[in-house]
């Protein structure tokens, strides 16, 4: 990378930019993960709602007949 001190400059990468590369590659790790187990649960979540739905024998009683 020539504008982060490649090798066609002579000039080192300042620490500050090194730094500074180094946390944003971090929290943009940090918050790739973060989307990624939210998609996962909501994932998982819409399943466990589908096999309910979809399920025999229903999760509502039928009310019993007025005499």
């Amino acid at each position: 990378m020539p504008w982060l001190g490649g090798a066609d400059r002579a000039e080192p990468v300042p620490r500050g930019v090194e730094f500074t590369m180094k946390k944003l590659l971090l929290v943009a790790a940090a918050v790739g993960g973060f989307l990624a187990f939210r998609k996962k649960a909501a994932a998982s979540q819409e399943a466990d709602l589908w096999h309910e739905a979809t399920s025999t024998g229903g999760s509502r009683p039928t009310p019993p007949a007025p005499r």
